[in-house]
């Protein structure tokens, strides 16, 4: 219907928090969201045809949520991974 929102379909037992927007599950409130920069897939891939230095200066972004503990953890509640992190 014209002008109805669609909510998405929630699966039993997962909560997923939009990136930007609310705290993420398992996540103390109080933290804030940041883009940051990692070593994703388009990263390694202009790492291996062109410049293996770009693992220096990463090309992919993500939204992460820094909680106010210091863990940066992705919208779903998953820790953004420390080898992710190290590139």
């Amino acid at each position: 219907m014209k002008g109805e929102v669609v909510q998405p379909a929630a699966v039993a037992g997962t909560v997923v928090t939009q990136p930007g927007s609310g705290v993420p599950p398992g996540c103390a409130p109080g933290g804030h969201w940041t883009t940051d920069k990692y070593c994703g897939v388009f990263s390694w891939l202009l790492g291996v045809l062109c410049c293996w230095c770009v693992v220096c200066c990463p090309c992919d972004s993500r939204q992460v949520y820094n909680a106010p503990d210091g863990k940066k953890v992705l919208a779903s509640g998953t820790p953004s991974g420390q080898f992710v992190e190290m590139c």
